[in-house]
């Protein structure tokens, strides 16, 4: 998907010509290569799925002055939102409601109508990724201790590249471990590893994105760490 400019004679284009489809969302207009989307129906998929339908039904039972002030929440948040360009963008109030629940439910809190404090979240001091090669290795990721107290989560982005050439990775990260409060200052995540990668070859390296995440869904920026698997 990119995101398209129009000028001033142009007040904006829907539709699909050629095999390229214009819309528009709140964020703005943008264009994309029309293709029918993947439908693999994996187990987390469907998980996926029923937590949006069960989010949909929250949101249609709220009051219209419940929705505004997630509405007005949404004009001036505790995070900061942009778009490819790097323009800041501003997510609807169903965006952040449907944001802050599926963080919650990331790291086993339940679904909740309640609107999130708007203050920001520190993020986390340090990162550290250590990482042998799987089968037979580990994979571990650290921090500073008290990072996490009752109330804070610990969420972890990852992903891979088969080379140690590639300086930054800011695509192709997926949530691969998640903990309430998690105590210590290191936990190990081979088996998650093995579970949604698979194994890790030695000259393979990783890139994580460590976050702190508040019990009420608003989440920190994200320090970063990268580590070659030995």
């Amino acid at each position: 998907m990119a995101i398209v400019k129009f000028g001033t004679s142009v007040v904006g284009i829907r539709g699909t010509l050629g095999g390229i489809t214009f819309t528009s969302n709140s964020s703005g207009p943008n264009v994309r290569i029309w293709s029918k989307g993947s439908n693999p129906k994996t187990a987390r998929q469907s998980t996926t799925r029923g937590n949006l339908s069960a989010l949909g039904s929250l949101w249609a039972a709220l009051t219209p002055a419940a929705k505004t002030t997630w509405t007005n929440f949404g004009l001036a948040p505790p995070e900061v939102d942009t778009n490819s360009l790097g323009e800041l963008i501003y997510l609807s109030g169903w965006m952040w409601f449907v944001r802050i629940n599926q963080r919650r439910q990331a790291v086993g809190l339940a679904t909740t109508s309640t609107l999130p404090t708007n203050s920001a979240v520190a993020a986390p001091a340090t990162c550290t990724l250590v990482a042998t090669a799987i089968p037979g290795g580990a994979v571990t990721v650290g921090w500073t201790a008290g990072t996490y107290p009752a109330g804070y989560n610990a969420t972890l982005d990852l992903g891979t590249h088969p080379t140690a050439g590639l300086v930054a990775k800011t695509s192709g990260l997926m949530q691969i471990w998640t903990a309430q409060a998690p105590a210590g200052t290191s936990a190990n995540i081979t088996s998650i590893i093995l579970a949604r990668i698979g194994n890790l070859p030695a000259g393979w390296k990783l890139f994580g994105n460590l976050y702190v995440l508040r019990n009420d869904g608003v989440r920190s920026t994200s320090t970063s760490a990268t580590a070659m698997v030995t």
